[in-house]
C-alpha cells in the first residue's frame, strides 16, 4: 500500500500488506517481487527484489529508498 504526504511532502510510505507476505503457489501472476523455493515448491516474498523494482521504475525521480529495520530508518542500498 502506498501513502503520500498530501501538504505536499516529497516523500511516498509503503507498508507491505501482510496477505502479499503469505507463501504462494507457483503461478505466473505470483512471480513479480518474488523467489521460489523449490523443496516447499512456493513462491517467497522478496523485499529486495520489489525495491530494486521501485528504483528502477522510479530512476528518474527516486533519489533514495530506506527501509525501516528495528524502529529505525536504514538506507536501501541496490
Amino acid at each position: 500500500m502506498f501513502f503520500v504526504d498530501t501538504y505536499g511532502g516529497s516523500q511516498i510510505g509503503v507498508v507491505w500488506k501482510p496477505s502479499s507476505l503469505a507463501p504462494r503457489p507457483p503461478k505466473i501472476s505470483n512471480l513479480y517481487g518474488r523467489k521460489w523455493d523449490k523443496e516447499k515448491n512456493l513462491l517467497h516474498f522478496d523485499k529486495v527484489s520489489a525495491l530494486e523494482g521501485f528504483h528502477a521504475l522510479g530512476l528518474k525521480i527516486v533519489s533514495s529508498i530506506a527501509v525501516k529495520e528495528g524502529g529505525e530508518m536504514v538506507p536501501f542500498r541496490w
